[in-house]
């Protein structure tokens, strides 16, 4: 029976903006004869903001219909006039403000009142 050698390794990818970050990974395996095979896999790791209401909101804001900008900025897993109540009141905020391309409705680069007013134009 052979034994063969195994090399691990560890490594880390991470979104560093609400945005994706993506990468790819190969692996390639060489037997003891010399031979060899290889695979690549694409890896996407995508960052959301936090929640932007509450100290201990236990989840954070979402984009609930895949368009690219959050919808649910209370965390609770739904859009209504209550998430654009909390965007309202903290469209200034950190939180919001380095995190523009989450929040940013009209694609301007920046998230002012003009977003949350296209926001509750969503509803």
């Amino acid at each position: 029976m052979t034994v063969a050698a195994v090399l691990c390794a560890a490594f880390s990818v991470a979104a560093t903006s609400a945005e994706t970050t993506e990468a790819e990974i190969k692996i390639q395996i060489n037997d003891s004869d010399g031979s060899s095979d290889s695979a690549t896999v694409p890896l996407n790791v995508t960052n959301s903001p936090p929640a932007i209401v509450g100290e201990n909101q236990p989840t954070q804001t979402d984009d609930i219909d895949q368009e690219g900008v959050y919808e649910d900025i209370n965390g609770d897993g739904t859009f209504n006039v209550v998430d654009v109540g909390a965007f309202f009141n903290n469209y200034e905020s950190d939180a919001v403000q380095n995190n523009t391309a989450a929040f940013d409705y009209n694609g301007d680069g920046s998230v002012s009142i003009i977003d949350v007013g296209l926001m509750f134009d969503s509803l």
